[in-house]
């Protein structure tokens, strides 16, 4: 019995092990996993999914993760990991167009749980001067989203995203309950407000076997 989020063996040694032949297994691989069953990465291997089921959501839409899992009547749990005002890194000063001489973000790490199961590490760099002073932990246990628009009238209106597959590193994997080297999907943005100014570089760490991100794509005209 292999538990959610573990990694299947190889076909060669799970064919042994179940005394069945590789193709046999193969099919019934391909129909287990088209049953969301299980899940699988190239280059990485095959998944067992957890029986939560994943959540799917567009990309078409910018939605705070809060609002995301609302659409699945999911409450998602936010568990502040750190909260803290430094000086613009040369990478995070790039994302949000700030001097790193002299801006300063604030930088929230948090962890989010859905059913009390870890499912999203969260890491998000805002231009300090659009937060109110100082800071506290509890001020970023809900969506980022409306904390910005109810207390510094800031409205998120467009972000540019990047989504990357990437593999679970030892601390994502503890966090997260899983182990080293299980599939994540890494959802890197920019935020911009209603001014077109950027104002939130976020980097998202989701659980491949809880959520799964859909864009519509459409033919544009022939060049």
């Amino acid at each position: 019995v292999y538990p959610a989020g573990t990694q299947l063996p190889p076909i060669e040694a799970l064919a042994k092990e179940l005394s069945v032949s590789r193709g046999a297994l193969r099919d019934a691989l391909k129909l287990l996993e088209a049953e969301g069953v299980l899940y699988s990465m190239r280059g990485l291997g095959t998944f067992v999914s957890n029986s939560m089921g994943a959540i799917q959501s567009s990309l078409n839409q910018l939605q705070s993760t809060t609002e995301m899992a609302r659409n699945f009547n999911l409450e998602l749990r936010a568990k502040v990991l750190g909260v803290q005002e430094i000086e613009a890194s040369p990478e995070v000063a790039v994302k949000l167009g700030l001097d790193p001489l002299k801006d300063r973000v604030v930088r929230i790490e948090r962890l989010r749980f859905a059913s009390n199961e870890p499912v999203i590490h969260s890491t998000d760099y805002v231009v300090a001067s659009l937060l109110p002073s100082p800071v506290r932990p509890e001020m970023f246990e809900g969506s980022l989203f409306e904390l910005l628009e109810t207390t510094s009238q800031v409205k998120v209106v467009e972000a540019t995203s990047t989504v990357s597959a990437v593999a679970s590193s030892v601390r994502e994997g503890r966090l997260l309950g899983i182990s080293e080297h299980i599939p994540l999907i890494l959802l890197e943005q920019v935020h911009f407000d209603s001014r077109m100014r950027r104002c939130i570089y976020s980097r998202d760490f989701y659980r491949a076997d809880r959520f799964k991100f859909v864009v519509r794509r459409r033919q544009g005209a022939a060049v």
